[in-house]
């Protein structure tokens, strides 16, 4: 199904999958540095966090789950997406907002006058009816192209 026109169950399901493939590849990615190179990937991906004191930043597992834990907002289980409703999700896509530098804009279509939200940054740019449904669609698009296969 092409990313554009995901909607409702179909795109709180891609977005699922987005999250998982997302979590997996920064745990792949994590779980093979060395303490040094997780401090350096911290300070890269997150400059001026603070973390808590009981974090041992010389214990890489430490490094490992804060990177983890910084990724992307966690929900409290899998079906927190699918019982979420527009403001539930707010946390999540003002999240994605900030951390891909996304641009959030309404326009409305020529001819038709129907009003459409549409998410880009530079090299990309996906509509929804919805800022949220803009914004979910762009995130699946950037972790999982513009097709996606979802189970079934």
């Amino acid at each position: 199904m092409k990313t554009i026109e995901l909607a409702g169950t179909d795109l709180l399901e891609a977005v699922k999958l987005a999250l998982r493939t997302s979590y997996a590849a920064l745990d792949d990615k994590v779980s093979k540095m060395n303490i040094e190179q997780l401090r350096a990937y911290l300070a890269k991906q997150y400059p001026g966090v603070q973390l808590a004191d009981e974090v041992d930043t010389s214990n890489p597992t430490h490094l490992r789950n804060v990177l983890l834990n910084l990724h992307e907002p966690l929900l409290a289980g899998e079906d927190d997406l699918v019982a979420a409703g527009d403001w539930d999700l707010w946390p999540l896509c003002e999240h994605l907002l900030d951390r891909y530098d996304i641009s959030l804009s309404p326009r409305r279509e020529v001819g038709t006058g129907h009003r459409v939200w549409l998410a880009d940054d530079n090299d990309l740019r996906i509509a929804g009816d919805s800022a949220r449904e803009a914004i979910l669609r762009y995130y699946v698009t950037i972790k999982l192209g513009h097709e996606v296969n979802l189970p079934d």
